[in-house]
């Protein structure tokens, strides 16, 4: 019997990026009720944007940052 194991821990970030050709902050949040921020690119952690807080926290430490709510389907 054969495994293969694949992680990928940019793929939220990777579905809404693969189009871009230059970098803005981004980042993705999760469903409501109790949306969080779910995985940032490089603009958006080095403006101090982290997993975890609420997306008007995120947007408060940086106000152009393009919020994408995260598509399980897609």
């Amino acid at each position: 019997m054969l495994w293969l194991a694949i992680v990928l821990p940019d793929l939220p970030l990777q579905v809404f990026t693969r189009a871009m050709h230059a970098p803005q902050a981004l980042a993705v949040v999760g469903l409501p009720p109790r949306a969080r921020v779910i995985a940032a690119n490089g603009p958006a952690r080095a403006a101090g944007v982290a997993r975890r807080p609420r997306p008007a926290s995120a947007r408060g430490l940086h106000p152009e940052l393009h919020l994408h709510q995260r598509e399980p389907p897609r």
